[in-house]
């Protein structure tokens, strides 16, 4: 049974919601533009996080793999389709493991720093924010009816952050490709 506090504050927030939306079609008009900025800005943030958690389950499958070279010195083609699927198995772990926990597992890895694990932690933070509670903490705030543009500099920011990160996931990824092929 749902308690009364709880339906209360639920009713609250679904009235802040209709209150938002409502809000937000009035404003449409005047900001439109603005809002179709910001929206935007809010989907690249999506997909970078799609790409870093895609590169970083690649990252740490292929680690995988290449660490079994590395112990083995030499590898029967059974045995490396057998670390592949286990590599493959991993990698269908972390696609269902929130961005936090693969970033973690490289650390433990080695594929960090504590400075860059500190960046990352920061990074993730803010895109769990953007992700998660802008929009809701807006129902509050109302930057979105009133000035669209009030989010832009932070979400600007993360943008360049994300982009880093991937970058440097891709460069890591390409570096083991690299000497994935020298072995095999």
């Amino acid at each position: 049974m749902i308690s009364p506090s709880a339906f209360f504050c639920c009713e609250k927030t679904l009235e802040l919601t209709k209150c938002n939306i409502r809000g937000i079609i009035l404003y449409m008009n005047k900001y439109k533009k603005e809002l179709l900025h910001l929206w935007g800005k809010v989907g690249l943030i999506v997909n970078l996080s799609q790409m870093i958690e895609y590169t970083l389950a690649n990252v740490l499958a292929f680690d995988e793999i290449l660490r079994e070279f590395e112990d083995r010195d030499s590898m029967y083609v059974y045995e490396y389709n057998e670390f592949a699927k286990r590599a493959e198995k991993l990698y269908k772990e972390l696609e269902k493991k929130p961005l936090g926990f693969g970033i973690e597992k490289a650390r433990q890895l080695g594929y960090f720093n504590d400075k860059s694990q500190e960046w990352l932690k920061a990074m993730c933070e803010e895109r769990n924010f953007v992700v998660h509670r802008l929009f809701r903490e807006d129902l509050v705030a109302k930057h979105l009816e009133t000035d669209p543009t009030f989010y832009y500099e932070r979400l600007e920011n993360l943008i360049e952050e994300m982009n880093a990160v991937n970058n440097n996931l891709n460069e890591i990824f390409a570096k083991q490709k690299a000497e994935y092929k020298l072995i095999w």
